[in-house]
């Protein structure tokens, strides 16, 4: 038998100030984008068995070291997209039935 189960991560950042990116000073369409596709990645990579560590490290932070100068390394996309993954780890991590 096979069991399909839905979570709900909630609503991804998508815009240069979802993202607290530096939209005051520059243009961050690219870079928001780009990030958003990026947790979409790892996220799919988590929900199928990856730790969430290393769906950060393999799809996120690429892609956010390549947008460095629009803020994308800073502590607040990085926590952000790191809370995502964890959530969907821990949403995903099977439990012992008891």
């Amino acid at each position: 038998m096979k069991v399909t189960v839905t979570i709900d991560v909630g609503s991804l950042p998508e815009t240069g100030d979802d993202w607290e990116l530096y939209t005051a000073s520059m243009d961050c369409a690219e870079a928001a984008t780009a990030l958003t596709r990026a947790l979409e990645e790892a996220i799919i990579a988590c929900a199928a068995g990856k730790r969430a560590s290393q769906a950060m490290s393999e799809h996120f932070c690429p892609v956010a070291r390549t947008y460095a100068d629009w803020g994308a390394c800073d502590s607040e996309p990085m926590g952000r997209a790191e809370r995502f993954l964890e959530r969907v780890q821990a949403m995903t991590t099977l439990r012992p039935v008891r």
